[in-house]
């Protein structure tokens, strides 16, 4: 015994109770762990998706174009008149004129 009153096997603690001692740290260790993997895979996934979205945009962006770009075309007045055929074309500068 020592000063203490207490033995060399009494001082030394086993890796068991080392382990109980210290198991909320080891749990909040481990569920942190399990955190930082679902919320990695979490931002994974909500990249792949913005990826996604992305690409859908750049559709919607082309046939946006498209579509403006033959509406354009296709309401000029000699392409409406030439359509409908409700009269000749006259055009005297800038202006167009139908003639019925």
């Amino acid at each position: 015994m020592d000063l203490l009153g207490k033995s060399k096997y009494q001082k030394r603690r086993s890796s068991s109770d080392w382990v109980y001692a210290n198991l909320p740290f080891i749990i909040l260790i481990g569920v942190l762990g399990v955190l930082y993997i679902a919320n990695s895979h979490y931002a994974e996934k909500q990249l792949r998706k913005l990826e996604e979205m992305k690409k859908k945009l750049e559709l919607v962006k082309t046939e946006y174009v498209d579509i403006q770009t033959r509406m354009v075309r296709n309401t000029t007045p000699s392409v409406l008149i030439a359509e409908t055929g409700l009269g000749e074309e006259i055009d005297l500068g800038n202006q167009v004129y139908l003639i019925k």
